[in-house]
């Protein structure tokens, strides 16, 4: 398991969001969760709320990607409940993606592994490579993007966005220089 993170930086989640949403695919794969229910479609676009810190509409969409087999999502989730502290919830997650990362057709921006130990079946790590921090998304890029969005109110989740069918032809303005 990695270390705790650090308070200073941005949270590996943020880093992580950036690389996926940078991913030469996500903007097709948002789109494609519009028209096709694409399981990798929830993943890109929960980087945007985490982006525009608004963690909870994210942590819904990451929620949903795992139950539509993304094990890249699980790997959010274990990270954003490691750094909240919700070392049960995170390390769930954990067993999430070890039992996801061998599904097929895995949309999976982030390289990551997971380790289980064998004296110790409950135990698991995740390995995992962050993107370079020279793939920011520019700030106002993304707040102009969330501002867009639909946002529905559900009694359960709270406010949740909704990604819009126009919201991949809009990617290319969050990743340009």
């Amino acid at each position: 398991m990695p270390p705790a993170p650090s308070t200073s930086g941005p949270p590996a989640t943020c880093t992580l969001s950036q690389g996926i949403v940078h991913d030469g695919d996500a903007a097709r794969r948002i789109a494609r969760f519009d028209t096709a229910r694409d399981p990798g479609g929830p993943l890109a676009f929960a980087c945007l709320p985490v982006l525009a810190d608004k963690e909870e509409g994210a942590q819904f969409w990451w929620q949903f990607a795992p139950g539509a087999g993304n094990a890249t999502s699980a790997l959010c989730l274990y990270l954003l409940h490691l750094r909240r502290g919700e070392l049960r919830d995170a390390q769930y997650w954990a067993r999430q993606l070890a039992l996801l990362q061998s599904e097929p057709c895995q949309y999976m921006p982030v390289p990551h592994e997971v380790v289980t130990d064998a004296g110790t079946p409950m135990s698991v790590s995740v390995r995992y490579q962050l993107p370079s921090a020279n793939q920011a998304v520019p700030e106002a890029a993304v707040k102009d993007a969330v501002e867009d969005l639909d946002i529905g109110q559900f009694d359960d989740f709270g406010p949740i966005p909704q990604p819009g069918p126009d919201l991949a032809d809009q990617w290319a303005d969050l990743v340009a220089p």
